[in-house]
């Protein structure tokens, strides 16, 4: 009797299956292999074997499927090429519709280290800009407010320029950055002591706040704006003597002569009787600070809720206007790409992540914030200011020819007299000495701000 034949058992599939050969494809032995199952299909077989290298293989791709990129898609429509390019869809249109798997995350432009380098080049921007081109300003703007026998009030900023080149054949380039130093002083003081306040309330007094924030957590960051405000107080009234205070007739004053003088005015160790005491300076600088922050900040706001509201809008419009002339954009059409954006403001758009997108709307926002505080609150400072310098024995320079210097004497018995003898004496137009060097200050910041949204979209390859 015949043996049955055992059936030769294969200890493993051989190449072509192991790499999802169909059925019915030519197969090739191989040595060994764990079993795999039947089931990928991204690897096209021919039956002619070792015609296309050494196991007979020929992978074909994906392109070769016979699926069709986008149709619709006109060339000559610089609109739908516009709006193609916002969102990042250049690139789909030699991609099937089908193949997602390559759609572009982003580009080397947009890539989180060119977001991080950007935020701190415009911090570092930021600062530079408020060294060199707003403390200028804001010395000429505060020797405006003090003087309150000048004849001229310079609302423009034509009638300060004669008075800033004149100051600087008299005393030099660096007769407007006096108190340049006892300002980044003040800024280090603030920040520690806000720190130190955040660590002992066991971060209740966040530094940071959102609009995600509760009620609590805004009240205990205005509650940590306001004692740093109140402890600051004696340092800003050293720095703002120290800015207005005429080269002419004393000599730059240093570190320890800044912190002397501070220390002066805590402890009400003042020659002069007409210096107002601290505790009738302390409430009204407070409170200017803490409005000008929380004005500020809704402000910005609301300035970014309408920059974000505006952007939408035009998107939808964009998006209606181009779905009935291109099946690109057609809701239910096979070829539109998954990646659309359905705000062009989004976190996950590829049109977020370009540069000029991220971080434009928050330095425009900013800016129109800081801009409309100054202007509403420019009386609330003069006041401040004058009542803040009084019995100093500060000289300041001539503001009405920028030649010679003059006295500041006056004699006032707290804010609201200030106010109301300023009023009666100068006119409602005296509390707005000086406001040409605040429009000068916001002009030359508009410039600069443009120039950051040119340099964001040049980097992010927009032009």
């Amino acid at each position: 009797m015949e043996k049955p034949k055992k059936k030769k058992i294969s200890n493993a599939p051989n190449y072509n299956r192991l790499h999802g050969a169909p059925h019915g494809s030519t197969l090739k032995s191989s040595v060994s292999s764990p079993a795999f199952p039947l089931s990928r299909h991204h690897v096209h077989f021919e039956e002619n074997i070792g015609e296309n290298g050494p196991n007979g293989v020929t992978a074909s791709s994906s392109t070769s499927s016979g699926q069709e990129p986008f149709s619709g898609f006109d060339e000559q429509d610089s609109e739908l090429q516009c709006v193609m390019r916002d969102y990042g869809l250049e690139a789909f249109r030699n991609i099937p519709a089908t193949n997602t798997s390559s759609l572009p995350k982003s580009s080397d432009h947009n890539s989180e280290h060119n977001q991080r380098l950007a935020s701190t080049g415009i911090s570092l921007c930021g600062g530079v800009t408020s060294l060199l081109i707003s403390y200028p300003c804001i010395v000429l703007r505060r020797q405006c407010q003090v003087n309150h026998v000048g004849r001229k009030y310079h609302l423009t900023p034509f009638t300060i320029f004669s008075v800033a080149l004149n100051l600087q054949r008299a005393q030099g380039v660096t007769c407007l950055w006096k108190g340049v130093g006892s300002s980044i002083l003040l800024m280090g003081f603030t920040t520690a002591t806000e720190c130190g306040i955040s660590e002992l309330s066991s971060g209740k007094c966040s530094r940071d706040i959102t609009l995600n924030s509760t009620f609590s957590s805004f009240c205990y960051h205005l509650a940590l704006k306001g004692v740093t405000s109140l402890l600051m107080t004696p340092f800003y009234l050293a720095h703002l003597e120290e800015s207005v205070q005429s080269d002419m007739v004393s000599e730059t004053p240093s570190i320890l002569s800044y912190i002397s003088c501070a220390l002066s005015r805590l402890f009400g160790h003042t020659q002069s009787p007409r210096i107002l005491p601290l505790y009738r300076l302390v409430l009204p600088n407070a409170l200017h600070f803490l409005l000008r922050y929380i004005l500020s900040f809704v402000l910005r706001q609301m300035i970014l809720s309408i920059i974000r509201w505006n952007a939408r809008r035009r998107h939808e419009e964009r998006l209606k206007r181009l779905q009935p002339s291109s099946s690109v954009f057609q809701k239910n059409s096979e070829h539109m790409p998954s990646r659309i954006p359905a705000s062009p403001l989004a976190v996950e758009d590829v049109s977020s992540k370009l540069l000029s997108n991220v971080h434009y709307p928050d330095i425009f926002a900013s800016f129109v914030a800081e801009l409309i505080t100054d202007v509403v609150l420019y009386p609330i400072e003069t006041v401040c200011n004058r009542i803040n310098i009084q019995g100093t024995r500060t000289i300041i320079d001539n503001t009405d020819t920028g030649r010679g210097f003059l006295p500041v004497s006056s004699k006032y018995e707290g804010f609201w007299d200030c106010m109301s003898v300023s009023i009666t004496t100068e006119g409602i137009l005296g509390l707005y000495r000086g406001f040409g060097a605040l429009i000068l200050q916001h002009s030359m910041k508009y410039a600069i701000v443009r120039t950051a949204k040119f340099t964001l979209e040049l980097i992010s390859g927009n032009i």
